[in-house]
């Protein structure tokens, strides 16, 4: 690490079952067979073997990873069946604590062994720390050592930070040890997982062998050194001792939630499988993934984040940077599925730079259409919050599930309350500004006497649902004039959403178009008409929306993220009268 110039230690003296885990399962296991048995605690691990046997002992952890493994070499130990010594399962890490805790009290014998503690099991837990107080013990000489060497040079002593991922099971705090931890802890923080996991790489580079969960404390000085350098990051001056209780094991690679270039995250969004259950031919994924991908983001930076679900489909997320309240509120949104990736022309993911007459490029299903209005939101939002104290009001960024298809998600939040004095959808306006969204219209279509007279496996009729948006009303007028045996009921409405317009000579307008013009140095192109409700639409420059290639130009997306985040900076100094809008939606 280039940042730190004196040592960094790391413990990498690991067990037989290759984590220090077994000094706490170990004594927490021994102690409380031991405790079961009404044995003495000098007795001997044989005596121990075969009095465990005799009364049929099982041991559960409500874990695969590093504690799970150490209670199952326990297990083995102790000549104990190996049924049921790890339970894996799937879902919240508390929810799964519980369920073994249940399974353990409902087989005889069983005892569960778990290093998390909750309300009525606390005594466990507590064995398990107390087995742990023995691995300070192994680098008493070099912690000591630095201890007083960082003493002798500094006037204040060394600090202790604890960490963990995002995404920890280990997150919830503990009954037992953080009482008397807490007093001894000068920081804990969280890092993002593919900082955890980056970190796993490095090390795993010198030949030590660790998970996200223990490489974090390597993770953590990276971190502090390039976001709180100056009042808490390492210097030339910092020596660091890192302590890991995780051995290696598998897991599943993170994306990479620590950037905020709105170019990358564009990259990243497009790489994450996001088409529309209910429009795509081959079987689409929904935006589940992706949304997860945008609250970690969020949680990542403290970001006050809410999760909306909806019967119909995957969640919507709204962030939030609150302000002062006594001015305008904005709120930037966007959306993340796409449409069908079954007759795209390359790869629908890839995400993947190039060049075109000779800009630069994003190539990718929905590049242009969804992640890059998504991903300039994202990076406006952190503008937003490190602009926190100067806000009068919220900033608010919204992203909406089923888009594509019913607009469900914004209806969710709408439903939910979220107001603002003033929107923008970041849209493809090719650097346009755009007053007046077309709105959508859904139409059955029951076609007719497709094979009449005549012996068919075909049905007499079938229904079809159109969106004009895509298919304009009139082709079935000019399928009907070059075929006359083409017939078809009246079209019935399913469900539309009106177009919405904000006249251009409204403030909201005039300063979103002041804005655009800061960043863009020219002058921007308004479009609108007289009818209609107020609605605000600016976004980069593409080609092929949902045709066999899209792409996104790479310096559009720069300026319509410098646009956002100039509008941010306009809004906390200037207020624009109030014209009563959300998104393009009632």
């Amino acid at each position: 690490m280039s940042a730190v110039r004196r040592p960094v230690f790391f413990n990498k003296n690991l067990s037989k079952c290759q984590t220090s885990s077994i000094l706490g399962a170990s004594w927490g296991a021994f102690s409380t067979i031991v405790a079961k048995l009404g044995l003495p605690f000098d007795v001997s691990i044989e005596e121990v073997s075969v009095e465990a046997k005799k009364a049929s002992l099982v041991l559960f952890a409500a874990t695969k990873g590093n504690h799970g493994r150490a209670v199952a070499f326990m297990g083995r130990l102790h000549s104990l069946p190996a049924r049921g010594t790890v339970v894996s399962r799937t879902g919240d890490y508390d929810e799964v604590v519980r369920v073994t805790a249940n399974e353990a009290e409902a087989t005889f014998g069983g005892i569960l062994i778990q290093d998390t503690s909750f309300p009525g099991y606390k005594e466990i837990p507590a064995r398990i720390v107390e087995g742990y107080s023995s691995m300070p013990k192994e680098e008493d000489d070099q912690l000591s050592d630095l201890v007083v060497k960082h003493s002798k040079s500094h006037d204040s002593l060394a600090k202790v930070v604890a960490v963990e991922p995002n995404t920890a099971g280990c997150l919830t705090v503990s009954y037992t040890a953080w009482p008397s931890f807490q007093n001894h802890i000068d920081a804990s923080l969280t890092v993002s997982d593919f900082e955890a996991h980056s970190a796993t790489e490095y090390l795993k580079s010198q030949d030590i062998a660790s998970c996200p969960g223990g490489a974090s404390g390597l993770a953590t000085p990276r971190h502090l050194a390039a976001s709180h350098r100056e009042d808490s990051g390492p210097n030339e001056n910092t020596a660091v001792l890192l302590l890991s209780t995780e051995g290696s094991r598998p897991y599943n690679i993170p994306v990479n939630t620590s950037s905020d270039d709105p170019v990358l995250l564009t990259q990243i969004l497009t790489r994450v499988e996001s088409t529309n259950l209910t429009l795509s031919l081959s079987a689409g994924t929904s935006e589940g993934a992706v949304a997860n991908y945008i609250q970690s983001w969020l949680s990542h930076r403290k970001i006050v984040s809410h999760h909306y679900e909806s019967l119909l489909g995957p969640p919507s997320i709204v962030g939030v940077v609150r302000g002062a309240g006594y001015g305008k509120s904005l709120t930037i949104t966007g959306y993340v599925d796409t449409v069908s990736s079954a007759a795209y022309a390359s790869d629908p993911v890839s995400g993947g730079l190039s060049t075109r007459n000779p800009r630069e490029i994003i190539y990718g299903r929905g590049s242009l259409n969804t992640e890059t209005r998504v991903a300039a939101g994202m990076a406006t939002l952190v503008h937003a919050l490190l602009s926190k104290t100067k806000l009068k009001d919220d900033v608010i960024f919204a992203t909406v599930a089923g888009e594509e298809n019913t607009s469900h998600g914004a209806s969710k939040i709408v439903e939910a309350g979220w107001r603002a004095d003033g929107a923008l959808i970041t849209g493809p306006t090719k650097l346009g500004l755009v007053t007046y969204p077309k709105g959508s219209c859904w139409v059955g279509v029951e076609i007719l006497e497709l094979c009449k007279g005549k012996v068919s496996s075909y049905p007499a009729s079938c229904q079809i649902d159109i969106e004009f948006r895509m298919v304009p009303a009139y082709i079935l007028k000019q399928i009907q004039e070059k075929d006359s045996s083409f017939k078809y009921k009246e079209p019935k409405i399913l469900r539309q959403r009106p177009a919405l317009n904000t006249p251009t000579d409204r403030e909201f307008a005039k300063t979103v178009l002041k804005a655009a013009e800061k960043i863009l140095a020219m002058e921007v192109r308004a479009e609108g008409n007289p009818a209609g409700v107020p609605s605000v639409i600016f976004g980069p420059v593409g080609e092929e929306l949902h045709d066999k290639e899209a792409w996104v130009d790479v310096e559009s997306i720069k300026m319509t993220t410098g646009m956002l985040g100039r509008l941010v900076e306009i809004s906390v100094l200037e207020h624009w009268d109030r014209p009563s809008l959300w998104m393009y939606i009632r």
